[in-house]
């Protein structure tokens, strides 16, 4: 019998697992966010979304020249219009988003500064293929080819796909980009779309210690 040995390299073995568990999730390697996260836009949603829990929210706003996490109570109305539509709104009117979650505290947030208009912080197929943002003198690259979103720096990275995906994501949008939970990684809040749907999440840093650089901690999905 012949035995081989060979000395394999702590980061090889870690990139090796990495691509093992996304190959089993079918995308972020991440377990499903956290049970006590949420996230929902302001405007209209489904009737489903009447039940949630109309306290513990966190409103992301723009205030002056800053963005803060700043607590908020929603109002879930129904439509009078339609009765599977409700209507969310709170005492924060310039909220981008409602978010809840374990890791997130009331207070300003840095943000990266990203090219205006929604063209520019917007991949498609068929379109721009990558778009770098630098923050706190390091540059994050979020690419999509072939159906696949990959976020990176400095040799860590994120496949943001998830196994609920129906289908190739086929545009993802950055809605906003910044230090959401205050350690030193830069979140982002991204529309991935596919033909069946869209999927709205924050893509935030959990200092998992492997490879990776962000895991969703709340999505919110639409469509089909």
């Amino acid at each position: 019998m012949v035995r081989c040995r060979s000395k394999v390299s702590q980061k090889m073995l870690a990139a090796l697992a990495f691509c093992m568990l996304w190959f089993v999730t079918g995308g972020v390697s991440a377990s499903d966010e956290n049970i006590d996260a949420a996230l929902l836009m302001p405007g209209n949603d489904d009737i489903e979304v009447g039940g949630y829990a109309k306290t513990n929210w966190y409103a992301l706003t723009s205030i002056v020249d800053h963005w803060e996490l700043v607590s908020t109570t929603l109002s879930i109305a129904r439509s009078d219009i339609d009765p599977d539509v409700v209507s969310i709104e709170s005492d924060k009117p310039n909220a981008l988003v409602f978010i809840r979650g374990s890791s997130l505290r009331e207070g300003p947030v840095d943000s990266a500064s990203v090219d205006s208009g929604r063209a520019a912080r917007t991949l498609e197929d068929a379109g721009l293929k990558s778009l770098s943002i630098a923050f706190r003198g390091s540059v994050y690259t979020l690419g999509l080819k072939s159906g696949r979103v990959v976020y990176s720096s400095e040799g860590r990275h994120s496949i943001l796909n998830a196994k609920q995906d129906a289908g190739m994501i086929t545009r993802v949008s950055v809605l906003w980009a910044g230090d959401i939970n205050r350690d030193g990684t830069l979140d982002l809040l991204v529309d991935l779309k596919t033909e069946a749907h869209s999927r709205i999440c924050m893509m935030a840093s959990l200092a998992s210690g492997n490879m990776e650089l962000v895991r969703p901690i709340a999505c919110r999905f639409y469509g089909g």
